[in-house]
Order: C-alpha cells, then structure tokens, then sequence
C-alpha cells in the first residue's frame, strides 16, 4: 500500500486514545493487554495488516467509538479483495448508522450491495437501516428483494413482518409472521408483532390468546406481559364504551355533551400542551358532560383514565402507533397521528349526540367528519407548519435526524421545508371546517385569517392555575433553571442555544454558576450535557415544584416557537425571575424591565442572568410584578370561563 505511513499515524493515534479511556475507566489489565498486542501486529510489516485494521476498527465500533471507526475504515482505499471490501462497507455503514448520518449509511450498505448483489444478507442489513429511519415502504421493498434471493430464510420473513405491520399493512403482517413464526417458534418478539397486527384490526380475542401461549413458553418476557395487560384493557375498554353509548342514547343529559380529542395524554399536567389541555377539561367539566378520548405513548399509559374520571363521564386512551398505510402528499404529522383504533372507538362515539367536539391540535383534526351534527371546534396551540418551518431553518436534517433516532417525537419535524409546505396546505384544508377556532396569541389568529375567512378565530390565551401554585421564596442558590418538555424540538434548540452560546459568557464572570434542565423526555443529546458537572439534567421530574424551590433564576431563551409559552407563565406564579428572548415571551403582555428581562444577544442575556443572580430586589421586584400579572390575567379558570360564554354565543342551545 502507497498510504503505509499515514495509515500507521491513524492507527498509532486511535490505539494510544483507545488505551488512555481503558485506562481511565478501569477496565481490567488483560484487556490493555490484548489492545498493546493488537497494536504490535497493526505496525508489523504483514500481509495481514487490512484484515487487522479492519478488526480494529469493528471492534472501536463496538466500543461505543463510531468515529474512530469510520476513520480507521475511510484510511482502506482501493481494496482488492472483494470480501474486505464489503466488510469494510458493513462497518462503515453501522458506524455512520449508530451516529444518525442515514445517507452515509445507506450509501455503505448499497456499495457492499453493489460487489455482491446476490447476498441477501446485504439486502437484509439496508432494509434495516430504512427501518431504523422510519423510512418503512422502502425497508419492505428491501426485504422483499432479498426474500427473492432465499425465500426459505424465516429471519427475512420476520422481518418483512414487522416492516408490514410498520406500513399498515395488517393482514400481510399477520400472513407473513406466522410463516415466519412455524420456522422461529422460540422468537418470542415475533408474537409481539403479530400481536400489534391482531389489535390493528380489532381482534383483541386472537391477541390475549397469542400472548398468553407465548408467556406459557417465555415468560421472562416482561414487556409480553405488559402487551397482554394493555389486550385485556382495550377487551375492557370496548365493553365500557358500548355500555356508555347505548345509555347515551336513551337518556337525557341535563348538561350538553361535549367531546374532547387530543393527540397527548392530558394528565398528569406537568408542562407545555399537557397543562393546557388538562386545565381545558377541568373548566369544561364544569359546564358540559365532558368525554375525552387521547393518545398515549406507552401501553402501561391507560392508568390515566382513572384520575380523569373525576372530570368526565366517559374517557378512553388509545395507543399511538397502529398507523394505516400512507397516503401520497399526506404529511408525516397528520400520518403519524392516523390511528385504525382511534377510528374505530370514535365511530362508535359518533352514536352519541355531541352538542360540541373540541379538538386539540390541527394533527388531531382529521376526525372531524365522523360527527357531522356537531359544532366544531379546533384550538390550535401553535400553527404547527410555521413552527416546523423555523425548525428546519434552525437546524440541519441531519440533526433532526439523528433526534429522531433517539425520540419518535422528532419525527414530526424531519422533511425540511418540503413537508412544512404539505402541513401548510393540510392546515388550509382543515381550517374552514371548524366553524369557530382557537389559538393563544393575537400574532397566530393574524397568520390563521390570513389563510382562513371562513368561520371565526378568537384568542384563548395561555394561563396558569394561581389557586394551586404559591410563590416560592427567593432563593440566592447560583441555580439557572430551564422547564420544559425535552422531547420538544424548540425547547431542545433554546436550551444547545443557551449551553453553546451564553453559560461560557456567565461562567467567565462566575464559574461557580450551575444550570438545571428539568423537563419529560430528555434525548441522549440532552442527558450528555451534563457531563460537565456545572450542569444537571432532571428527567421527567415528580414535582417541578421542589426543582424549582432550589433555583434562583429561570431562563427561556428560545430561538423558535409559536403560539405562547406556560413556562413564563409558571415562572412568574412560582414567584421565579425570568430572562427571556422576544420570542420567548411572544404574545403574553409583559414589559421589558417591569415583570422580566427581555435579551436576544448571547452577552446581553449572560449579563441579565449574572445581574439578576447578584441583585436581590431586583429579584423581588420581578417576583412580585410577575405573580400580579399572572393572578389578574392569567388564571385558567378566568380565560376558559370566557372561552365557555364564546362557545355558547356561536352555537346556543335549542330553545
């Protein structure tokens, strides 16, 4: 080889990193060992020398060290030997994989193909990476063509299984996996599939009865347990939603009926949209016969329906995920929130005569003609396609990417401007069919008529429950706090925003200076900041409360978003002094000075926060202003009591 030197360097400089983390993390000493022998025969002058490069550079892979990989792999050009040039691309492509670079990994994965395009372990393994990115009809094709190459192997069966039951495609999935599963009887994920399948189309009975042969066998199978709780939920669930609409149909409600959809489990009201929607119901609660149905995001998620109870008199969850195939230009949104049960539980509710139907977000919207003799109402928290538009502009694809590889909630915003584009025109298809809509900022109604003359578009600003939530006392702790859902790409960004480009500013006056981030969902990206001890990541905390007891000062320095944003607004009824950016306090009536600080440059926003720190009744001032503003306009119980008196005006009762 031409490039021994430049090799050796490579591979001089990966061993001796590679020695220094075993030795600081203490691994045992064979293991030191076995890598200064490896690096011995690496710089020996053999013939083996690209076999034992690419050994290493597996074995950096598996290490969790997938740079090092694709470095030692990219320092193999112009292989030979055809079967080290498709290991060489296997590894490649697993390594660029495990770091959410999809178009290198494909692109590895279809050059192994291209020196062997007969091995259908090749085809199998870039199914896979499709698989991995969501990309399903492409993952199915993928499995299909190596199937063609050795259509007796069970493993591909299986696997063309699960991309079946990812497309939609149930009766496919179900033919399929049973096939499979008379080749693989101790698979024991093959019932898990094929389960999903059964449920899909509403064979609660087929699923129960799967789930519980296959526990006979493997019941170290945990998560099969939790499947089977979840079947005898939903065979529970269809018994109570029967009883409730019969009785809905032959008795009188002295209340009016109103439904609820939402897209998230609305209880218990931690932050964002939750509290929002959690709050919506209480005050609903009050006035109509309420009914809810929501998605949730976990099958042991039904436990919410119990505390919901004391608001509603009917409340069903559904389990995201059971999606029907795609429909051209559909986008990814409104399909992610496509649902064969969600259809089915409201068309049974579509017996009931529903005076109102208040849908929650405009993914959620797609419903609305399964009750035709409703009034309709849609409240939107932000305009979604303006929110994942400045998303995109915000941050690559590649990023997002990777995000959604870590949390299926980013997938909502992968598709770059493309997709804002198709949620654009969705909206502007939906819009005209709720005669009366809700948003929660002047700004957002201005974008909505702008698009919309058709109905009516009021303001339902966001609020906060200052009879439960009492001011904190000032606390002089050096503790920066963040709130907010983690799983939110906005929040993300604000909080890199604040890591990247204002914390080095703050900790150049005051190293001692920690910062919390405190909020559901947390990313790998999000849990790694905290390798620096200064900084603190509580995941899905119990009560944000006590967190935020032990803060001094609360930031929001938002760079994207929509709509308005409840953790100013929870700041200021926990009594907490805020720095914000203008978008961060976008449409809530606040002065700059008076109830908060207001700073969009990275040195402005460290000196506020510093200043803010050091100055004790600066703090109060702020404390005292913001909790005035919040109790007289912005309680819950006042703007939904408004919203109510709007409802009944645009649609009265019958005389």
């Amino acid at each position: 080889m031409n490039d021994r030197l430049p090799l050796r360097q490579v591979l001089t400089t990966a061993l001796i990193d590679f020695l220094d983390e075993v030795k600081a993390t203490h691994l045992p000493k064979f293991h030191q060992r076995l890598w200064r022998l490896r690096l011995h025969l690496l710089l020996r002058k053999s013939s083996h020398k690209t076999r034992e490069v690419l050994n290493l550079a597996q074995a950096f892979f598996k290490s969790g060290q997938p740079h090092r990989a694709i470095e030692l792999c990219q320092s193999l050009q112009g292989l030979e030997n055809p079967e080290l040039q498709i290991e060489r691309q296997h590894i490649l492509a697993e390594a660029y994989q495990s770091i959410g670079q999809w178009e290198a990994a494909i692109e590895a994965h279809q050059g192994a193909i291209d020196l062997a395009p007969n091995n259908p372990h090749l085809h199998h393994k870039l199914g896979q990476c499709y698989g991995q990115q969501e990309e399903w009809q492409k993952a199915l094709d993928t499995y299909q063509t190596a199937i063609g190459l050795d259509p007796e192997n069970p493993h591909l069966h299986y696997s063309l299984g699960i991309a079946y039951v990812k497309t939609g495609q149930w009766q496919a999935a179900i033919q399929t996996l049973l096939l499979a599963q008379r080749s693989l009887p101790h698979e024991a994920w093959i019932s898990y599939f094929l389960g999903e399948a059964w449920l899909a189309i509403g064979d609660t009975e087929s699923a129960i009865r799967l789930y519980r042969k296959t526990l006979r066998r493997s019941p170290w199978f945990l998560y099969l347990h939790i499947c089977l709780i979840y079947a005898k939920h939903i065979r529970k669930q269809d018994q109570r939603l029967d009883e409730f609409c019969n009785l809905a149909k032959t008795q009188r409600s002295a209340k009016r009926r109103m439904l609820m959809i939402m897209p998230y489990p609305p209880y218990p009201p931690t932050t964002g949209g939750i509290v929002r929607m959690f709050n919506e119901i209480k005050a609903m609660s009050q006035t109509y016969d309420v009914t809810v149905v929501a998605f949730i995001f976990q099958k042991r998620g039904f436990w919410i329906e119990q505390p919901l109870s004391q608001y509603c008199q009917f409340s069903a969850t559904v389990l995201m995920g059971d999606c029907p195939p795609k429909i051209a230009n559909q986008p990814r949104l409104i399909h992610r929130y496509s649902s064969a049960r969600m259809d089915r539980v409201l068309q049974k509710l579509s017996q009931v005569p529903f005076d109102f139907v208040l849908t929650d977000f405009i993914q959620m919207a797609q419903y609305h003609d399964r009750f035709p003799n409703a009034f309709h109402i849609l409240g939107e928290h932000n305009i979604e396609s303006e929110l994942l538009r400045r998303s995109v502009q915000r941050q690559s694809e590649t990023e997002l990417q990777r995000l959604s590889s870590q949390n299926a909630a980013f997938q909502g915003f992968l598709g770059g401007l493309q997709e804002a584009d198709l949620l654009a025109e969705y909206e502007r298809s939906l819009w005209p069919k709720f005669p009366l809509r809700m948003v929660v900022s002047e700004l957002d109604r201005e974008i909505l008529e702008q698009h919309c003359g058709i109905g009516k578009t009021i303001v339902v600003s966001n609020g906060v429950d200052t009879q439960t939530i009492s001011p904190l006392p000032d606390n002089a702790n050096k503790i920066v706090l963040f709130i907010g859902t983690l799983s939110y790409y906005p929040n993300i960004d604000g909080v890199q925003y604040f890591v990247e480009d204002i914390l080095p500013l703050i900790w150049e006056q005051d190293p001692k200076v920690q910062f919390w981030i405190a909020g559901a969902e947390p990313p790998q990206m999000m849990l790694d900041l905290a390798q620096d001890k200064r900084i603190k990541v509580i995941a899905n905390p119990a009560d944000m409360t006590q967190v935020a007891r032990q803060c001094c000062v609360t930031v929001v320095p938002l760079r994207i978003g929509s709509g308005t944003r409840i953790k100013i607004l929870h700041g200021m009824a926990l009594g907490l002094p805020i720095v914000t950016t203008s978008l961060g306090c976008e449409g809530i009536r606040v002065t700059d000075g008076r109830e908060l600080w207001v700073r969009d440059r990275p040195q402005e926003f460290a000196n506020a926060t510093l200043e803010l720190l050091k100055d004790r009744d600066r703090r109060q001032a702020f404390r005292q202003r913001g909790r005035e503003l919040v109790e007289k306009q912005y309680d819950w119980a006042a703007i939904f009591a408004a919203a109510i008196d709007r409802f009944e005006l645009e649609h009265p009762r019958n005389p």
